[in-house]
């Protein structure tokens, strides 16, 4: 095992890797994070999962995503993202991250981290969600739609509203006309 330190120093490689330029870098670091997030302290892991869904709510809600070229700046002219854009997807990544370390089960704080994925996932061309962080958000809620059995989605449908529920369904593709 790793002395505390260096544990910490280990998370904020990884959580600064999030934001990282290159989508693979953060779709690793996303990955590393899940397995973190098991052998992770329950306060620390609260504490940073408060700290995604918040930060979800700033940057995925539309409002303040507003996204500026410099003039002379076009798609594909600097090779990289904006800033903005890979605030989100680190974002979304990290939230993805919560929910691949609970495949199975559904803990009392997973509705609060699919809510703050449901908003990118269903926000069809919406100013300031750019299409990348889109995809990934349901594909996240995909997977996790995948791997919940029915009994694990019926309680997580007793812990959520159901609007949030309402949510969720219509992000994933399966709402029903009787349900």
């Amino acid at each position: 095992l790793l002395p505390p330190r260096l544990t910490v120093r280990l998370e904020a490689l990884v959580l600064d890797r999030l934001a990282d330029p290159k989508p693979e870098v953060r779709k690793l670091a996303g990955a590393t994070l899940s397995g973190m997030l098991r052998g992770m302290a329950p306060a620390e892991a609260s504490a940073l999962r408060g700290q995604l869904v918040g930060r979800a709510q700033q940057l995925l809600a539309g409002k303040g995503a507003k996204r500026s070229r410099k003039e002379g700046e076009g798609p594909g002219t600097t090779g990289e993202e904006p800033p903005s854009v890979l605030q989100q997807h680190g974002v979304v990544q990290g939230l993805k991250a919560f929910l691949q370390s609970a495949p199975y089960d559904c803990p009392l704080w997973m509705p609060s981290v699919l809510n703050a994925l449901v908003r990118p996932a269903a926000a069809q061309h919406s100013v300031g969600v750019d299409a990348s962080v889109r995809s990934v958000a349901a594909k996240a809620l995909d997977e996790f739609k995948r791997t919940h059995e029915q009994d694990s989605l019926a309680e997580l449908r007793a812990m959520m509203s159901p609007d949030d529920w309402d949510s969720l369904q219509q992000a994933t593709g399966s709402a029903s006309y009787f349900s």
